[in-house]
């Protein structure tokens, strides 16, 4: 799934990773936000209101308004965040008032009725990341300078956290079976634990600053990282031996690795305006340029 919501057309495009078909195309005047776990529903906002769609069908599943974010009058977004479930019946969003003040909570809300299903809140600081865990029972947040906090997403209680002092962090990811978390630090490391127990594993060296988010393969096996310079380094998850490196667009954003593993799809933005992907074979490191 791509997005664009400042060219003439915005919007999300749908395509096949191995031919490079599009499959589905979604204009619309709002601005492209996450999509459910299968790519069929996906959410777009503008301001303080949400609209999810079905993509296959063009059917708008629901559209609601967020009443903790008031709309604002200069036309700045006030929803920031808004990541669907892996399932796609929950919506969890933070975002800005019209002072442009951060939120220092992440709300849950049930797709299909509209409604609030419960706050996150206690944060010292603004929310800057959070992340659905598989089977949707739990929330991972983390806030500037803060510890990873894993809530109940049903009634808001904060479970338990994970703290991680050596080493202020950049960006985080959950295992697709939400056994382990991979911490991108500041110094440039990736700092992997399990999550049941908060043990921590093992870390190896990547970028020294900068990093991307970590982007793990569906298998659990291979972390893709990588830079706003458009590096991207394949780890071992199990051990952190460096399978491979290549270079994309500078400014190129890692995007997702097909759902089979073997592809990986990487975003650019360059100076022209062309629309292109590149398809990354991650197990012969070849690159698959498409018209």
């Amino acid at each position: 799934a791509t997005s664009s919501s400042g060219s003439q057309s915005p919007g999300v495009r749908i395509f096949d990773g191995a031919s490079g078909e599009e499959i589905a195309k979604k204009v619309t005047d709002m601005t492209w936000r996450s999509c459910s776990a299968d790519a069929a529903w996906h959410a777009f906002s503008t301001l303080n209101r949400v609209r999810i769609v079905e993509i296959d069908s063009d059917k708008t599943v629901n559209e609601f308004e967020l009443p903790v974010y008031p709309e604002d009058p200069t036309g700045n977004h006030s929803v920031h965040v808004a990541k669907l479930s892996h399932g796609g019946d929950l919506l969890a969003t933070t975002g800005r008032n019209a002072d442009r003040v951060w939120d220092v909570a992440v709300h849950v809300w049930d797709v299909n009725s509209g409604e609030l299903r419960c706050t996150l809140e206690g944060f010292q600081e603004q929310v800057t990341s959070f992340s659905w865990m598989p089977g949707d029972a739990m929330v991972a947040t983390v806030s500037k300078n803060g510890p990873i906090r894993f809530w109940n997403a049903a009634t808001g209680k904060q479970e338990f956290n994970l703290v991680d002092a050596d080493d202020p962090l950049l960006s985080f990811s959950i295992s697709p079976d939400g056994s382990r978390l991979a911490i991108v630090t500041e110094s440039g490391r990736c700092r992997m634990w399990e999550i049941a127990t908060r043990a921590f594993i093992h870390s190896f060296a990547v970028f020294p600053g900068g990093c991307g988010w970590p982007v793990w393969s569906p298998d659990g096996r291979v972390l893709a990282i990588g830079t706003a310079h458009g590096t991207v380094q394949l780890h071992s998850a199990e051990d952190g031996r460096l399978l491979g490196t290549f270079m994309t667009w500078r400014n190129g954003p890692l995007v997702a690795f097909s759902a089979g593993g073997h592809f990986r799809i990487n975003g650019q933005q360059p100076k022209v305006q062309d629309e292109l992907l590149y398809v990354v074979e991650t197990d012969a490191g070849s690159l698959l340029t498409l018209d």
